[in-house]
């Protein structure tokens, strides 16, 4: 989940934001459980940022 600080920046340590519980996923662990991500392009593309590739032109997460 991506999300925006309601302060004006984020903290040293963005972990401090998050509840003690919660837990990072991959994007392969987000697939295999047929979790719906919206927009649906956005596991392409974090995968595509891992791998090191950047689309041409602008991508839109709308």
């Amino acid at each position: 989940m991506l999300a925006v600080p309601a302060a004006e920046g984020w903290p040293c340590d963005v972990r401090a934001l998050l509840s003690p519980s919660a837990r990072w996923w991959t994007t392969a662990e987000r697939r295999d459980a047929d979790v719906r991500v919206e927009p649906r392009v956005l596991l392409d593309l974090f995968d595509g940022y891992w791998e090191g590739w950047l689309p041409d032109g602008v991508v839109s997460l709308e």
